[in-house]
């Protein structure tokens, strides 16, 4: 077979002595190797990189829990600090409150009836008259409006405020003293009226209101109640004393 061939290989050699044909191999080439995957170690080496893999996420969820806990201590920090400045704040509020509200109790004006005289002595048909003397005690004027009435009986009256009549409006200064008269609808009628007021069962009244605004604008009211009584009436002047109830201020 080999003799074959080289004779073959001889005739296919051209008159330049060049081969025509290439020569066919003897022996075919060896076929590379290729290496044996290792089942072993690819498990191994999965295995270390799903470690990997759940170490890393284990830490990322340490962190992140860090990260949680951290904020929210500042949050809560924060809230504690912003509940602070706010009790702070309406501390401050109300400290400025208490100081204006003091300062306007110190500055504004405080008007009341002083004195209540009964002018005359009683006699039938004659209007018992009453002077009254109103002072401002405070330290500002104030602009007051006077609704009084005059009347006698045994009961203290109750001044009906929508329904009397406002009788003078008056700017009163700080420190000074005013005067009003005031005069019952009709005269006294009956000496049996004048004899129980002499047994002190019955009394002459003097009750009224007096309405005023201070300089902040703040509208006051004093309710006032005097009454006549026998003893009083034995010597002039004919003082009035503040009756049991029916006084008030705000």
């Amino acid at each position: 077979m080999n003799g074959e061939s080289g004779k073959t290989h001889e005739n296919s050699k051209a008159n330049d002595g060049t081969d025509k044909v290439s020569p066919i191999p003897s022996d075919t080439p060896p076929v590379t190797d290729v290496p044996a995957r290792n089942a072993k170690n690819e498990t191994t080496n999965q295995t270390y990189w799903q470690r990997r893999h759940y170490r890393v996420q284990l830490a990322i969820g340490i962190i992140g829990t860090i990260a949680v806990i951290i904020y929210g201590c500042q949050l809560s920090e924060m809230r504690k600090a912003t509940r602070a400045a706010e009790r702070a704040a309406n501390l401050a509020n109300k400290s400025i409150k208490q100081v204006e509200a003091n300062e306007r109790l110190d500055q504004r004006a405080w008007i009341t009836v002083r004195v209540a005289m009964l002018d005359n002595e009683l006699a039938v048909g004659q209007k018992p008259s009453v002077t009254l003397e109103i002072v401002n005690s405070g330290k500002t004027p104030g602009t007051m409006e006077v609704a009084t009435a005059v009347s006698w009986g045994s009961e203290t009256p109750h001044f009906d405020v929508p329904s009397s009549p406002r009788v003078s409006r008056m700017v009163v200064a700080p420190g000074v003293t005013v005067t009003t008269q005031c005069l019952p609808k009709a005269p006294m009628e009956k000496q049996d009226d004048i004899d129980l007021i002499h047994m002190s069962l019955s009394y002459v009244f003097v009750y009224g209101l007096l309405i005023y605004n201070d300089i902040f604008g703040q509208e006051h009211r004093t309710e006032f109640c005097f009454r006549i009584t026998e003893d009083k009436l034995k010597k002039k002047p004919f003082l009035m004393t503040a009756c049991e109830t029916g006084n008030r201020a705000d």
